[in-house]
């Protein structure tokens, strides 16, 4: 009965953080002083292993137990689906990584077990946002204090207290900002170089947060988050700037299979496939566009499902920028040649 009673308080705390939609930054009342097993119940079934450091959000205690949950980011193709009140799984297999941002090179928050449920905050791209409740033991827990994002900013040292108890007045040493990891902002506008004392790339604004990744002779390399129109880019890749033209697929459309194009292209008209055009799967929405840039030439663009809407929102007669790969060079019964979009930008 006590194992049930254990179980449903988790996901309630669970489902109690997932209502209140803020971070775990801002909601975390413990950091882990040790890695520590989290356990389904107080000190059975093992969950995962949560890292030093990790920001906890704590809860009722039990014996030598606190109540806590976890939140970060995992893969979303080491996701599984929904077991018991759960809408994921960790999938089979060795145990993977719960980091504390959208990014494999994030702090880690906890290893998880294979198999182990997860409620579903948000989703980024492929990443996933996800939450879990158990046991953790209170002597491997200490106060948030003053310090935030305790895996983000670095761990909270936890002051003398007693196994099995909680310290009120353990205070944290200020976080250690020169280990990897660190988010630094500059205090004033700062040059962005491409190497240690080489040109500047660019310039980095006060307010901005900059993860530090690497340290070289008094410089830090730094992972940036930000947004950029997608219009504003071009394809940085030289595999993508080939001469490869309209002429090239008609001279020698066997070779141009499999070759990568980057092209402006108008967009003719929205077309779904049929039995006629044997580059094209029935039914296979596709593009009729003309080019690239000028050249008056036919090209079939086939609609990958994950760019359907953004091929949509582009009228005919409109300009677009494509990635693509070559499919057919030269299509039965017209010769045009097919072309499988990996993006799409309109002008």
């Amino acid at each position: 009965m006590s194992s049930v009673v254990t179980r449903r308080a988790a996901i309630a705390l669970v489902a109690a953080l997932v209502g209140t939609g803020s971070s775990s930054i801002a909601r975390a009342q413990g950091v882990a002083t040790r890695d520590a097993e989290l356990f389904a119940t107080p000190g059975q079934r093992s969950l995962a292993t949560v890292r030093k450091g990790a920001a906890l959000t704590t809860g009722a205690s039990q014996r030598a137990f606190t109540q806590a949950a976890i939140d970060g980011w995992i893969a979303a193709a080491l996701l599984g689906p929904a077991r018991d009140s759960f809408a994921l799984t960790v999938k089979p297999g060795a145990s993977v990584r719960l980091r504390a941002d959208a990014n494999p090179e994030a702090p880690i928050v906890a290893d998880l077990r294979a198999g182990m449920g997860l409620q579903e905050i948000e989703r980024k791209g492929a990443w996933v946002h996800v939450r879990r409740g158990g046991w953790l033991q209170a002597a491997s827990i200490a106060p948030a204090g003053g310090v935030a994002g305790a895996v983000a900013a670095g761990p909270a040292a936890p002051g003398p207290q007693s196994p099995g108890t909680v310290s009120a007045s353990a205070a944290p040493v200020p976080p250690d900002t020169t280990r990897n990891g660190f988010v630094l902002t500059p205090i004033a506008p700062t040059s962005l170089a491409g190497s240690p004392g080489g040109a500047s790339v660019g310039t980095l604004a006060p307010g901005a947060r900059a993860t530090v990744t690497a340290r070289e002779r008094g410089w830090v390399r730094v992972r940036l988050e930000a947004w950029v129109r997608e219009a504003d880019l071009s394809v940085a890749d030289t595999a993508l700037r080939g001469a490869l033209s309209a002429a090239d697929l008609r001279a020698d459309p066997e070779a141009a299979a499999g070759r990568l194009v980057h092209w402006e292209v108008e967009i003719l008209a929205h077309q779904i496939g049929d039995p006629l055009r044997k580059g094209l799967v029935d039914q296979e929405p596709y593009l009729l566009a003309q080019g690239p840039s000028g050249e008056n030439a036919l090209l079939y663009l086939a609609i990958p499902p994950a760019l359907a809407s953004a091929a949509r929102e582009i009228p005919d007669l409109a300009h677009a920028i494509i990635t693509a790969r070559v499919r057919v060079g030269r299509s039965e019964p017209v010769g045009v040649p097919v072309l499988e979009l990996l993006t799409i930008v309109g002008r």
